[in-house]
């Protein structure tokens, strides 16, 4: 186990060398992996080392972890559980109407709310929200409301960083925007096609249109939208860092040397109009998320987990084999 550990360690520090430091390189958070044969393991950071998390009885078709890293989400093939990493204590939420996901591996198909007072689900009918409906300290006490949004089969989830917005993803790069009212999900706004799509903030939400350009709209003052760069330009996998900085990845349409599905890595500096071209080499985007913190990207193909420098497009896989889902855990700042 030791070495299995210290050889992860070692391909991520050749792969990501910007990032290391100066005693060895450290994942952004906790980093959960779901194989082919229905289990869900733990990379941990530093000296944490390797765990399965998962019972040994359940085939696990997706899930998500919690805010405080001790609660999964998970679900099988007719339920939809709540897990105690730490005490394995299991608690039922819904079973004949869990649903499955459309896909996997695409983007967040169970979703907790940033509060962890949520859950969002991808559905084979659209999406399943439950939500707890009396306070309490832990959701294992949780009365939970399921309310079921229908407006396609939804291949991701993403919520606000206040919990207050949820944008889920369909086919044909389409977004649906909903606003959470108490115990109630109202739809708020419709993106007919977003190349990605990140919060800015808890009301803003920046997307990059399939035609070109990069918008930021604004959900709290009537959607109004603002154009942070024109269209003579496509752009994609937007991401919000921390210290503010926007960055993704832009291909200028009158580029004949860039294949279409690469893309340079660029910046938008908070209160600056000005892109800072950070990139070195353009990138295949093919495939491709983020890492939660956006200092590397992840490249998830055909069960190959491998980590990419957005920088130079250097990329190595990591001694994980046959992944179907993967999610992180809350990141330490």
């Amino acid at each position: 186990m030791i070495r299995r550990i210290a050889i992860f360690s070692l391909l991520i520090l050749l792969v990501v060398p910007a990032y290391a430091q100066n005693d060895g390189f450290n994942l952004p958070a906790a980093l959960y992996v779901l194989t082919n044969d229905g289990s869900i393991q733990r990379y941990g950071q530093g000296a944490e080392g390797i765990s399965t998390v998962s019972p040994a009885d359940q085939f696990i078709i997706d899930f998500g972890v919690a805010p405080d890293d001790v609660w999964i989400a998970y679900r099988t093939e007719n339920a939809l559980t709540l897990l105690n990493r730490t005490t394995e204590e299991s608690y039922l939420i819904e079973s004949d109407l869990a649903s499955v996901p459309t896909v996997r591996g695409r983007g967040d198909t169970v979703a907790w709310s940033p509060q962890g007072d949520a859950i969002a689900v991808t559905t084979l009918y659209g999406g399943r929200i439950y939500i707890n409906s009396i306070p309490s300290d832990t959701p294992a006490n949780w009365t939970f409301t399921p309310l079921d949004l229908r407006e396609g089969a939804f291949l991701q989830l993403l919520w606000s960083p206040d919990g207050r917005f949820l944008a889920a993803e369909v086919e044909d790069n389409i977004w649906w925007i909903y606003r959470r009212d108490g115990q109630n999900m109202q739809l708020t706004s419709a993106i007919p096609s977003a190349v990605g799509a990140a919060w800015a903030s808890n009301f803003e939400l920046v997307f990059a249109p399939a035609e070109g350009g990069l918008i930021l709209m604004n959900l709290d003052k009537a959607n109004t939208q603002t154009i942070l760069l024109g269209d003579g330009s496509t752009y994609s996998l937007p991401y919000l860092k921390s210290g503010g900085e926007l960055e993704f990845f832009g291909r200028r349409k009158d580029d004949t040397e860039t294949e279409p599905n690469f893309g340079w890595l660029l910046g938008l500096r908070a209160g600056s109009a000005t892109l800072d071209n950070t990139g070195e080499v353009p990138v295949n985007l093919m495939d491709l998320r983020w890492a939660t913190g956006g200092e590397f990207l992840i490249s998830f193909q055909e069960g190959v987990f491998s980590i990419v420098n957005p920088i130079n497009g250097q990329s190595f896989a990591l001694p994980v084999s046959a992944v179907v889902s993967y999610a992180w855990g809350p990141r330490l700042l």
